[in-house]
């Protein structure tokens, strides 16, 4: 599992080993983009080029791009999503195919626009500044406002799966007096989990009165198959 940390360093996480290199000193520019190929490399976008992070090395790819602004995708699936201002187009296995999409400046700008998310099933996630949120796959491009995800004028920013095959999307207010929201898509529905979060916390004291902290948080950690040793973790009062 690839990771970027906020010094804007690549970290791997592997057979339980943490691996960590320092994209500064080797590209010298932040990273807007990070996946992992089929492959198990990272392929990393920067404002002025792409790479590939190939046994300890960067390599530049041949795939040239405008500086800080997004042209090129590539997909854990091995896609080559190219954008255009009118067209994205899903390339791979010799196949193109095009969905006509109107694209602002500002919706390609590195630094303002959600890192695209391609999931499971080969679909890219997209947002617009002004609010919408795009899957294209399949040869359909689907459409979401504000209103089917049940947010007001909040800005998609990210998105991650979960091992149910969920997608959860982390929406940032505009300003002060929206909240940030984490929306869950899952089954063809979005549902926002604020409630579901605020009644978690509200119930954690008696939800410890069935199961301890130590018990609960050791579980995660087998749930998660994260490797651990007993004198490693820390000291619990419960």
């Amino acid at each position: 599992m690839w990771t970027l940390t906020e010094n804007n360093f690549l970290t791997l996480y592997r057979d339980g080993i943490f691996t960590s290199y320092s994209v500064t000193e080797a590209l010298h520019e932040p990273v807007s983009a990070l996946v992992s190929d089929g492959n198990g490399n990272a392929l990393i976008e920067t404002e002025s080029g792409l790479y590939s992070f190939q046994q300890g090395h960067f390599v530049r790819l041949p795939e040239e791009k405008e500086k800080g602004v997004r042209q090129i995708f590539f997909g854990p699936s091995g896609t080559k999503w190219i954008f255009e201002q009118s067209t994205i187009s899903q390339a791979k296995d010799s196949k193109v195919i095009p969905y006509k999409l109107a694209l602002t400046r500002a919706d390609l700008d590195t630094n303002r626009s959600m890192v695209p998310y391609e999931d499971r099933r080969g679909g890219l996630w997209l947002s617009t500044v002004e609010g919408s949120l795009y899957r294209l796959g399949d040869g359909v491009l689907s459409v979401f406002d504000y209103r089917d995800l049940g947010v007001g004028q909040e800005l998609v920013i990210n998105a991650f799966a979960e091992d149910g095959g969920s997608i959860w999307f982390f929406c940032a207010g505009r300003n002060v007096q929206q909240p940030n929201k984490l929306i869950r898509f899952q089954d063809g529905r979005f549902t926002s989990q604020l409630d579901t979060v605020v009644r978690y916390i509200q119930n954690q004291e008696a939800h410890h009165e069935k199961k301890t902290f130590r018990n609960e948080y050791l579980g995660l950690l087998r749930k998660f198959e994260v490797e651990f040793k007993d004198e490693y973790v820390f000291e619990f009062y419960d």
